[in-house]
């Protein structure tokens, strides 16, 4: 999962995020599943690409993480 922002309602804590990708990340390295790490990448960004107080993106955003998948998906074609 991306980065939750702190305050959000309903409420999920920040760091629930980190925990959630470390056991999906375990499990996807057990069955040998490609990750495309989004968390990390849009971690610098989240000033500019998340909407404020809330989990989903704005369009820069929104539009910078398709292309990220799209090179992720074309990487491995």
């Amino acid at each position: 999962t991306t980065p939750y922002p702190d305050g959000i309602h309903p409420c999920r804590l920040p760091e629930d995020a980190v925990a959630y990708n470390k056991i999906a990340l375990e499990v996807m390295k057990k069955h040998d599943v490609v990750v495309n790490d989004l968390y990390t990448a849009s971690l610098p960004h989240l000033k500019t690409w998340q909407r404020e107080k809330n989990v989903h993106f704005n369009p820069d955003g929104r539009q910078a993480l398709a292309k990220l998948v799209a090179k992720a998906i074309a990487d491995r074609l």
